[in-house]
């Protein structure tokens, strides 16, 4: 995979381009590397006891929730020019996830009709085999589904999991398939 820039971060409040890394890379044949960073304002949780940041990466259509490694440092702007970099630490993978959007509506002609419209990022589907044995009879009809159930509560019960589903009340939507549930 590439690695990002500084205009795939949204929301940074400061950039910097070319700082000294302590830390030798492969590029660099064991000599300190320069790298471009972006600075995130951090606050500290006093319950945990741990200090954090909100980072808002834009990842392209190429890839569908993607795993991503950061490598952290802190970072001081008006430090030294070879100081402005403490040593980094790599953060464990994190697989992010699609922006997504779920609206329910009730139809006001049919009461028992619930219209639902799932809207963001979806994957593109299978990618076409070009040298599979055996091939594959068809392929996939409808790549991007999602299952929709309406549940309903149980009465008399206080727990949370006192729920039910309604009968006829799952459907799968497809990009290429509207559906409502009566």
């Amino acid at each position: 995979g590439s690695l990002p820039g500084r205009f795939d971060f949204d929301g940074y409040a400061a950039a910097d381009d070319s700082l000294t890394l302590e830390e030798p890379t492969p590029r660099t044949n064991g000599q300190p590397g320069r790298v471009g960073v972006v600075g995130f304002p951090v606050e500290y949780d006093p319950e945990r006891q741990m200090w954090f940041c909100d980072i808002t990466l834009n990842v392209d259509g190429s890839s569908y929730t993607p795993f991503v490694r950061m490598a952290l440092a802190r970072y001081q702007p008006h430090a030294l020019a070879d100081a402005k970099l403490s040593r980094v630490v790599l953060a464990d993978f994190a697989q992010l996830t699609p922006d997504r959007s779920l609206v329910v509506s009730g139809d006001p002609y049919a009461p028992q009709r619930l219209r639902i419209t799932l809207s963001g990022v979806a994957p593109r589907g299978p990618r076409p085999l070009l040298h599979a044995e055996p091939q594959p009879a068809q392929p996939a009809q409808h790549p991007t589904e999602v299952t929709v159930r309406v549940q309903e509560r149980v009465p008399d019960f206080s727990s949370d999991l006192a729920w039910q589903d309604v009968p006829s009340g799952t459907v799968t939507l497809s990009e290429d398939r509207p559906a409502n549930i009566d």
